[in-house]
C-alpha cells in the first residue's frame, strides 16, 4: 500500500466524511445514538454515552483518532448547553512511554506470529498494493452462497460470521499503520457494520473506508465477500485453493509467493502483474 495513502487514510487522521452519519449512529455499537456524547479535545461525536463511557474504562484514548480524553460533553440542550464528565486516566497509562514499547513490541509480536502461522500472508499484501482482485474460476463443491451472502443470509449464519471472524483477524494486520487495540476495535466495528448493514451496502463501504482509505476498503470486502462465497470453512485451505486466482493473469496465491521468492521486483513499479509472456519474451531478448 503506497505510503501516502496510508497516512491519508490512517485511523490516527480519520475524518468524518458526513455530520449525518455521526450524528445517527454510534461508531461503538452502530445503534442509534440515544444520548450523543462529544470527546474533547479531539471533537468526535459520533458515540453513545454509554458505549464510550465503557470504551474510556478501558482506554482512555478515543477509539477513531487515539488521542487522549480528558472530558465528555453530553445531554446537550436547544440552547446548545450541556454537561461535563471529566475522564481520570489510569495512572499506568499517563505518561508511561515503557507501556507505549511494550504495546509496539505486542503488535510486532502479533504480526510476527501471524506471518509464520499464514506462510502466505506477503503474497496477500501484494493483492492490496496492487489491485489483484480474486475471482472464482471454479468451485468444486456447490456452495450455499456462490452467488453472493445476502444480509439475511449473513445475520442467521453463525458459520458466515466464524468465517469473518477468521478473515479479519489474519487480514487486517496488513495494514501495519495500525496498532493493536486499532486492529481489535476496526474488527469489532466491521463484525457490527456486516451484521447491520451486509456486504454489499455502500454505507458499509462508506464506513470502511473512513478507516483504510476507499481503495483498500473496496478490496478488502471483496475479498472477504470472494471467500465466503466458497464453501471452505478455514483460513489454510482457502489460501492454497487452486479455484481461487488473483489479477489479470489469474495467479493462485501460492503462485503469487513463487514469483515473489524468486524475484521480489516481479511485480513492477506501477502496480501491474508482469505476464509470463512478458518475461518469456524478455528472457528471449536476453539470448
Amino acid at each position: 500500500m503506497p505510503t501516502s495513502e496510508l497516512n491519508k487514510h490512517s485511523i490516527g487522521n480519520k475524518r468524518a466524511r458526513s455530520e449525518s452519519v455521526d450524528e445517527e449512529f454510534c461508531a461503538i455499537c452502530l445503534d442509534t445514538l440515544s444520548r450523543k456524547a462529544k470527546l474533547h479535545p479531539c471533537g468526535h461525536s459520533c458515540f453513545d454515552l454509554d458505549c464510550i463511557t465503557t470504551w474510556l474504562q478501558r482506554s482512555y484514548k478515543c477509539p477513531l483518532c487515539k488521542r487522549p480524553v480528558d472530558c465528555i460533553y453530553y445531554d446537550y440542550d436547544i440552547r446548545n448547553k450541556f454537561k461535563r464528565r471529566y475522564i481520570q486516566p489510569r495512572s499506568t497509562e499517563v505518561g508511561n512511554t515503557r507501556n507505549d514499547s511494550v504495546e509496539g513490541d505486542t503488535v510486532h509480536d502479533t504480526r510476527s506470529s501471524l506471518f509464520a502461522e499464514y506462510p502466505l500472508l506477503a503474497s496477500r499484501k501484494v493483492i492490496y498494493e496492487y489491485q489483484m482482485l480474486s475471482r472464482i474460476t471454479r468451485l468444486p463443491r456447490r456452495s450455499r452462497f456462490e452467488n453472493g451472502v445476502c444480509l439475511a443470509a449473513f445475520r442467521s449464519s453463525s458459520m458466515l460470521q466464524r468465517k469473518t471472524e477468521a478473515f479479519l483477524g489474519r487480514e487486517l494486520v496488513l495494514f501495519d499503520y495500525m496498532d493493536q487495540s486499532q486492529l481489535s476495535f476496526l474488527k469489532h466495528f466491521m463484525m457490527e457494520l456486516l451484521r447491520q448493514h451486509g456486504i454489499d451496502e455502500p454505507h458499509t463501504l462508506l464506513q470502511v473506508s473512513e478507516f483504510l482509505g476507499e481503495q483498500d476498503a473496496k478490496t478488502l470486502l471483496h475479498e472477504l465477500h470472494t471467500f465466503l462465497k466458497t464453501s471452505i470453512t478455514t483460513i489454510h485451505r482457502y489460501d492454497a485453493c487452486d479455484y481461487v486466482v488473483y489479477g489479470e493473469s489469474g495467479l493462485t496465491l501460492e503462485d503469487i509467493q513463487h514469483r515473489l521468492e524468486a524475484s521480489p521486483s516481479y511485480f513492477d513499479e506501477w502496480g501491474t502483474e508482469q505476464s509470463d509472456e512478458q518475461n518469456s519474451g524478455q528472457d528471449d531478448g536476453q539470448g
